[in-house]
């Protein structure tokens, strides 16, 4: 695997991971596999825990480019694949089909209230991000 030319996306208005430390871990990284395997220090379990810092409105580098690299990263130092891994979540079974229940007879069916009435203004203006 070559390390050294590795690049990644750049980000700026979007989550990215901060660029000098992926690309510190890099530098390790490669001096680390052109050791000989007994000398190496770079183990796939610290390569399975590593965490670097997001940034947003700042200079980073793909969040999903970088964890996909980490992933083939440790397959190479001796990490299962994904699939592989005991912590890899299990999808639970499909629920067997039911059979649909009649509503007892007694209980009234209940629906919600409006929101607003016709005669009530609305004010559909909800901002998403607020600005300081």
């Amino acid at each position: 695997m070559d390390i050294s030319s590795r690049t990644f996306t750049q980000t700026t208005f979007r989550r990215g991971y901060k660029q000098e430390e992926v690309d510190t871990f890099l530098d390790l990284a490669a001096a680390n596999l052109a050791r000989p395997l007994a000398e190496r220090t770079l183990g796939a379990e610290q390569v399975a825990r590593m965490n670097f810092t997001a940034t947003m409105f700042r200079g980073g580098y793909d969040e999903h480019e970088v964890d996909t690299f980490l992933d083939q990263l440790g397959i190479e130092l001796g990490l299962p694949l994904p699939a592989e891994r005991q912590d890899a979540p299990v999808l639970p079974a499909p629920a067997a089909p039911t059979t649909p229940q009649a509503t007892p007879a007694s209980q009234p069916s209940v629906r919600p209230a409006p929101l607003t009435t016709a005669d009530e203004p609305r004010d559909d203006y909800r901002p998403d991000v607020t600005f300081l």
